[in-house]
């Protein structure tokens, strides 16, 4: 009976050990392939030049204000720094062409050149051009357009000269969705204060600054500011031209015209007389 019991206690023991043993070799698999891709990430960290500071537009570079980081070498943006020194190690100074917060990647498109300066045409995008358009108070959206912000553009005109002008005055959108550079002698992006403005300067197509330049000298334009999200240009085909007749209340019909006076004859008159009777009659000039 006491060897009995003996032989079960070593035989728990011989099964306990193996049963350990199993436990800590599969723990073993199970945690080798998390360490492997955790070498693999640490093996394949690269450097990039970041904003230690906020960068606001034209403010200079410097070793104050740019830090290096380890950044994962396969998503490093195109455009970035590896070394401050890359920034720096110029005759002359850089700036910063664009807003920047801090631990934002710095690129070669958000800097000037050596000896560069902050201005409003290394902002320009490629094949684009910066027009200038006079604005007051109510056109102007009451100064909430800032730079940055995107605005429809719309023309008031009268289609007739003379009596008939304010009767035929007609509204149009003529462009859509325009980056606003600058509102007066401001471009920051990061201005919040509403300014009532006198010009806003916008970033448009080489054609689509002739159409403002044409539509300034025959109407008055109107800004109309869009959605932040909404970036996309619309179907055009949606705006129709509006008049007169639009304001009218839905289902009203169009008021009469003054009613045109009959016409006077002209036709010399003879007044004839027979007897004891008269009468007028018309005769022909001819």
């Amino acid at each position: 009976m006491r060897s009995t019991g003996i032989l079960m206690l070593v035989v728990a023991v011989v099964v306990g050990g193996i049963t350990a043993w199993l436990v800590m070799n599969f723990l073993q698999n199970q945690a080798q392939p998390v360490a492997q891709p955790q070498a693999q990430s640490a093996m394949s960290q690269v450097t990039v030049v970041v904003a230690s500071t906020k960068l606001s537009f034209g403010d200079n570079l410097t070793r104050d204000n740019l830090k290096e980081v380890s950044w994962p070498a396969s998503s490093v943006p195109p455009g970035a720094f590896s070394t401050i020194n890359e920034i720096l190690d110029g005759a002359d100074r850089r700036v910063a062409l664009q807003n920047m917060e801090p631990n934002e990647t710095v690129l070669h498109s958000r800097v000037s050149g050596f000896g560069g300066r902050a201005t409003l045409s290394q902002v320009i995008s490629d094949g684009m051009r910066a027009t200038t358009i006079r604005v007051n108070d109510v056109n102007g959206v009451a100064g909430f357009v800032l730079p940055g912000d995107r605005v429809d553009i719309m023309l008031t005109r009268s289609t007739k000269s003379g009596a008939a002008a304010r009767d035929s005055t007609v509204t149009d959108v003529i462009i859509q969705n325009l980056r606003v550079l600058g509102v007066d002698q401001i471009s920051d992006e990061d201005a919040s204060d509403p300014v009532v403005p006198k010009a806003v300067t916008l970033e448009v197509s080489p054609q689509d600054a002739q159409k403002l330049s044409l539509a300034a000298s025959i109407g008055t334009l109107t800004l109309s500011l869009r959605n932040y999200v909404s970036a996309g240009t619309e179907d055009a085909t949606k705006y129709k031209t509006v008049s007169i007749n639009d304001l009218r209340p839905v289902g009203a019909q169009p008021t009469a015209g003054p009613v045109a006076p009959a016409p006077v004859s002209t036709s010399p008159t003879v007044r004839v007389t027979r007897g004891m009777k008269s009468s007028s009659e018309k005769v022909s000039r001819d």
